[in-house]
């Protein structure tokens, strides 16, 4: 793997040739994830289109990385449907690079929502049996909106 750091750190230079490796490499690593989401869910093709509301042909297309583009719209249907949160972010190419090169079939799976939030209350009472001070970092307060949906609102304190 270090062969292929000094590999693309040599290849990277070429800004263009770059962000179309890592733009290749996204495409791949949203189309593995969703398949082995869809697997460790037991779930046929067709099962996911069901539960995502799509036709099972798109998302074949979706798994073999055969698409120009996705919408926000279609990645949120599929989180959803796998009962997980969809984050996009921007990262350095560092970050990037390290992503993909340490890729694990382990790593493209990631919790449901009921196991996530059994997580997050284990970690509360862990948290609560050491301090009750907060690290000042990020507090979450959640508040209604007039649809009576929560909505988050994040505050980011120095």
């Amino acid at each position: 793997m270090n062969e292929l750091r000094k590999q693309l750190t040599i290849d990277f230079q070429d800004q263009e040739y770059a962000h179309a490796y890592l733009e290749e490499n996204s495409n791949m690593r949203i189309a593995a994830q969703i398949r082995a989401l869809r697997l460790r869910n037991g779930w046929l093709q067709e099962d996911l289109a069901n539960a995502a509301k799509m036709r099972q042909e798109r998302i074949s297309k979706i798994e073999g990385a055969d698409f120009d583009s996705l919408t926000l719209k279609t990645l949120r249907r599929l989180a959803q449907a796998f009962d997980v949160h969809l984050s996009v972010k921007f990262e350095s190419v560092y970050d990037a690079v390290n992503d993909f090169i340490e890729l694990s079939k382990e790593r493209l799976v990631c919790d449901q929502r009921p196991k996530s939030l059994d997580k997050l209350q284990n970690q509360s009472r862990v948290n609560d049996s050491f301090s009750s001070r907060s690290t000042g970092l990020i507090s979450i307060p959640v508040g209604s909106t007039t649809a009576n949906t929560a909505t988050p609102r994040l505050k980011i304190e120095a």
